[in-house]
């Protein structure tokens, strides 16, 4: 066997077991995700039922460790603390999920969720914010009592 044919069938080997091992690596990587969504699931039914929220909120920090810059993780722990009455850690996430995500300042039932908490926090600035720009997308007939109630509350502060 000449030299060439030796380099050729070496980078052959090392090509093959490259393959191989991303193959590996790769599934590793699905079975490890498919674990996570699993957590996931388990956190969303937490949060629908308001039962173990306190498990849930570690289960996200670990989440949350290791897919940094999902906003999504900002807004489930917001309705953690949302239900907790940490009203104060729940705006803060809310915030943090605003800021990573711009798009979310489409999102009508957020943005009221967001206004009642700041509100609810004293911040009567960011809640009229927030009812603005849900005024200006369209608030759907079924969050209008919601809107009403906490409009006439910040009124009653001003005067």
């Amino acid at each position: 066997m000449n030299k060439t044919s030796k380099y050729f069938l070496a980078f052959l080997v090392f090509a093959i077991a490259g393959v191989l091992y991303a193959g590996f690596v790769g599934r590793q990587q699905i079975l490890q995700r498919k674990d996570d969504y699993i957590v996931y699931n388990e956190i969303q039914t937490s949060i629908a039922k308001e039962e173990g929220l306190q498990d849930s909120l570690e289960k996200l920090d670990e989440l949350q460790k290791k897919y940094k810059d999902s906003y999504v993780f900002n807004i489930d722990k917001g309705f953690i603390y949302n239900s907790l009455d940490e009203q104060e850690k729940s705006q803060k996430e809310f915030e943090t999920a605003f800021k990573k995500n711009n798009g979310l300042y489409k999102n009508v039932s957020l943005l009221l969720v967001y206004a009642e908490t700041a509100h609810i926090n004293g911040d009567d600035l960011h809640a009229k914010e927030a009812i603005s720009q849900a005024q200006m997308i369209g608030i759907p007939e079924e969050y209008s009592n919601v809107v009403d109630k906490i409009i006439s509350e910040i009124d009653k502060v001003k005067e």
